[in-house]
């Protein structure tokens, strides 16, 4: 299957693949089987594979959907493999790239693109079975302004006349200069294959949201979220991570029904 999407990639863009010796993706998820659509959420690893050290541009708002650079999307395919489309409404206006955007891998080192991973439910839309991942990232601009956003070249060029890249004209030097030690690559990761049950009871969403007005009831604190899926309930953790102050809520799946919800102290 990666042979099969960096043939197409390049043929739809014309674009080779660059020395993607120098790096690897790794796309994976903490589990292959999932009870749920709603609850699929996967981790994409960028390792530094070269001997070193090397400058990526993180993704940035727009790079899923291919708006701007670097393009960073991932690519689901069902069982028949047919390509399922990303559900979620497009919006084209995009934030700026900014010196932030940017991290630095050492050799060996390896580091998430989506520290909290990325929900595939959007492409799944209820679907249950077997699906085939391979996520993409490429950084093969062939003009500057790609990697701002849907600017043409006019706009760009006349930059300087608009009153908002004005007072950005100092930070723009400085991403310009970090640009020009990216490499110009097309990665694709490892597939991963993946099996989910069908859409029924509560799902995450409606798991945290039953979990956030028990807490907004008792008065307790809603920040630190963790929800973890079992076989027959949602388990949602607060101040996750941190001793003390806690709260536990059980959610059982096919109902909602609270099982308990208790807070540690201090």
């Amino acid at each position: 299957m990666k042979r099969i999407i960096l043939m197409f990639l390049a043929l739809a863009s014309g674009a080779s693949g660059g020395d993607a010796n120098i790096l690897r993706l790794s796309l994976r998820g903490n589990r292959t089987v999932w009870c749920h659509p709603d609850s699929v959420r996967i981790h994409v690893w960028m390792k530094n594979v070269s001997a070193d050290p090397i400058s990526i541009v993180l993704p940035q708002d727009g790079s899923g959907q291919k708006f701007r650079y670097p393009h960073a999307f991932v690519i689901v395919l069902d069982s028949a493999g047919e390509i399922l489309k990303d559900s979620r409404p497009c919006c084209k206006t995009v934030d700026p790239l900014t010196s932030d955007g940017f991290r630095r891998i050492l050799p060996g080192e390896s580091v998430p693109l989506f520290p909290d991973g990325f929900a595939i439910g959007p492409f799944l839309k209820g679907l249950a079975g077997d699906f085939s991942l391979v996520f993409v990232y490429s950084t093969q601009a062939s003009r500057e302004a790609e990697w701002f956003g849907l600017y043409t070249d006019e706009y760009w060029k006349n930059r300087n006349r608009n009153s908002f890249w004005k007072s950005r004209k100092k930070e723009i030097a400085k991403v310009q200069k970090l640009l020009q030690k990216v490499p110009r690559i097309t990665l694709v990761s490892d597939t991963l294959h993946i099996r989910v049950g069908k859409a029924s009871g509560i799902t995450r969403e409606m798991a945290m949201e039953i979990a956030r007005s028990v807490c907004a009831e008792q008065g307790w604190e809603w920040e630190g979220v963790h929800a973890e899926e079992l076989t027959a309930e949602w388990r949602i953790t607060t101040g996750f991570g941190r001793l003390g102050c806690n709260a536990f809520i059980r959610i059982e799946k096919t109902s909602g029904r609270v099982l308990d919800s208790h807070l540690t102290g201090p």
